[in-house]
């Protein structure tokens, strides 16, 4: 069943954990994937540093957001209310693994909203380099609010930007 959200502060932080959660998921399922990668030292190192640092600071973000205090500063940057629904409906409907879900959306006279349910089965449709190269693009726009929000988030967007200039240019071993 997905989840129905609200135009209220609390389900935005719920929307936003879980666009989160998904960043999550889709970089670690693309840098898992060998074939984008050239160099397997490069490979290797964007591996370790996800999961041995960054996840820890994505999950820090993701415990900011609850916080009420951080309302303000995500108002101020596009990522509540229809700004955020916006973005939401865009990535339901780019991402490779979200199986456009329109009969799930609500075409009222309002911006639909992000519906997702956790434990939804991902697609087993491969990755290809566009759409590997689409999701990060995606995620540029976010993570960068997300840094005016809280300065930890910057370190993300910048490996993420190394990810991206890796699949899309590739190192040579």
């Amino acid at each position: 069943m997905p989840i129905e959200y609200t135009n209220n502060n609390d389900s935005d932080n719920k929307k936003l954990i879980d666009l989160l959660d998904q960043f999550d998921s889709l970089l670690t399922e693309i840098i898992t994937e060998k074939a984008f990668f050239k160099d397997n030292y490069i490979r290797d190192m964007i591996h370790k540093i996800w999961h041995n640092q960054l996840r820890e600071t994505l999950q820090k973000i993701k415990n900011l957001l609850s916080e009420k205090e951080y309302l303000a500063k995500l108002e101020q940057v596009g990522l509540t209310g229809d700004q955020l629904n916006l973005k939401l409906y865009i990535f339901n409907n780019f991402n490779p693994r979200g199986a456009k879900r329109k009969e799930n959306i609500n075409r009222g006279t309002e911006i639909p909203a992000f519906r997702h349910t956790p434990s939804q089965t991902p697609l087993k449709i491969p990755l290809t380099k566009s759409s590997a190269l689409g999701i990060l693009g995606f995620f540029n726009s976010l993570l960068g609010s997300l840094s005016i929000v809280t300065p930890i988030a910057e370190s993300i967007k910048e490996f993420k930007d190394m990810v991206h200039f890796e699949i899309e240019h590739g190192t040579k071993p």
